[in-house]
Parts: structure tokens; sequence; C-alpha cells
């Protein structure tokens, strides 16, 4: 093997050994719900999970994804020890299983990028979202796991609702009457609805007191529902995922054209060594 393929194999290797790390990395923030990159994963998690409808589907499709990341991930990163191996010391055989494994393994994770860009999940997502309000929700003071992730996600996204702001009228669990210095009055929105100046869950009073009451466009965010941030939010999972696999099989391709050019100068070799034997000529090293 000539010293500069080698050494191009050796340093692709790392390269891809690295990027099988990071796609091991990637699936497993996606499947196990850390809160590596931000805080909005969790939530979501628990909202698709519940209420019933279909989008608890939706979030296994996710989770089987990342399995195949986490899986694909570490078959890259040894194939990265593999490709170390090869330059170290190149047998036919190897580099043949070598390039058949490389293969396989870009086959599967383009098949895997593209199935990730196809989902469509704004129905699932929208209906899931509806009934768990509809069912879970105790409202803006409330503590269990489904009210709090409620509350965080509509104070984090900026949004209200799971379809509409109206969905809080058809909501079973939460008391929307309210006693006040003036009586009694009913509440259209939560205030975490309400435009806040902080942050879940030390958010602080809505700079309009009268928001949940009577809610618009420049005191809340009873305009913006909340599944098509669900969307875009689960969109950008998508993107990472996708673009992940897609990095790694740029180089994987980068290894396949490498291993092709070693194949060809073997065979090459070998042609050479088997018609000087023809010759009955002993080949000079």
């Amino acid at each position: 093997m000539k010293p500069v393929v080698k050494f191009a194999l050796v340093i692709n290797s790392l390269i891809v050994t690295v990027l099988g790390a990071g796609l091991t990395f990637v699936g497993v923030v996606v499947k196990f719900y850390t809160e590596l990159i931000d805080g909005y994963l969790t939530p979501i998690i628990k909202l698709l999970s519940a209420g019933g409808g279909t989008g608890a589907d939706v979030w296994k499709l996710y989770s089987m994804t990342a399995i195949a990341l986490i899986t694909f991930g570490i078959a890259v990163v040894i194939s990265g020890f593999i490709g170390c191996y090869v330059a170290a010391s190149p047998k036919r055989k190897v580099v043949i299983a070598y390039m058949i494994f490389t293969t396989v393994m870009i086959v599967m994770q383009l098949t895997s990028a593209a199935l990730i860009f196809t989902m469509k999940v704004e129905d699932d997502i929208k209906d899931t979202l509806k009934i768990n309000l509809v069912t879970s929700y105790f409202g803006d003071e409330a503590k269990d796991e489904y009210s709090a992730a409620w509350n965080y996600a509509m104070v984090e996204f900026s949004c209200c609702g799971a379809e509409a702001a109206g969905d809080f009228k058809l909501t079973l669990n939460w008391d929307r009457e309210k006693t006040g210095d003036n009586g009694t009055y009913i509440v259209t929105v939560p205030v975490t609805c309400c435009k806040l100046p902080g942050k879940y869950p030390d958010f602080g009073k809505p700079y309009d007191e009268n928001c949940t009451v009577k809610p618009s466009s420049g005191n809340s965010y009873y305009q913006q529902n909340c599944y098509e941030k669900f969307e875009e939010y689960l969109q950008y999972y998508e993107i990472l995922m996708s673009c992940s696999s897609l990095a790694t099989v740029v180089f994987q391709c980068l290894t396949l054209t490498i291993l092709v050019v070693i194949s060809v100068e073997m065979k090459r070799k070998r042609n050479k060594i088997k018609q000087a034997l023809e010759e009955e000529v002993v080949p000079m090293e």
C-alpha cells in the first residue's frame, strides 16, 4: 500500500470514529430524554406519551430511530478501528469484507435518514396534545407532571393551548372560576399563556394582570397554538438525527473510495506477481 493511501485511510478512519461517537451521542440524547441540549425534550415526551390518540406512536418512532442511531454509531466506531487495522496490515479478504460492511452501513443510514425526513407528525401531535390538555390539565398552579409539562411548554414555547386557546374551555379538571377583590370571575386562559417576565417555574407576574380574562395578542400568546411549536421542535430533532447520519455517510463513502483504490492496487500487484511467475522471473521488491 502506498504511504499516501495508508495515511489517507488512517486519517479518514479517525474522523469516522469521532463521527460514530457523535452519532451514538445524538441517539442517546434523543432516546434517554436527557437535557444536554436544552430543557424542552422532557415535557414533550410527557405530553406525547399521554392522553390517548396516536402521538405516543410518534415518539415511539423517534425512539426507535434513536436506537438505530446508537447502533449505527457503535458500528461506525468499530469500522473506524477496522480502517486503522487495514491501513497497518492490509489483507485482501479483510479489505473486501470491510468494503461490503461499509456499503451496507451506508445504505442503512441513508434509508434511516430518508425515513426521518419523511415523517409526518402534525395530525398525531395535534390530536394527542388536545386530548391530553382536555383530560389531564389541572391549571397553572397544579404540580402534577402533565400540568407542569403544559405550563412549562407554554411559557418556554410562547404558545397557548393545543390546537387553539379555546381548548381550555373544554378542560375537564381545571376550575376556571377564580375569586378576586371584585368577586368571582371566569378566566379564559391560564397565566402561563400570558407574556411573562421570567422562565418556568419562576416566571413572575404577567405584564398585564387582565391577560387571563381578556387575552390579546399584546398581553398573551393566545393566538399561537402549541402543536405547531411542538412540530417545529420535533423537526429540529429530525434535522439533527438526519444530518448526523449524513455527515457520517460522507466520510464512509470516502472510506469506500480509499478501499477501492487499495483493492485495485492489490489486484495490480497480484497480477504482476502472477505474470512474473509465469515467466519464471522473481519480481524485485
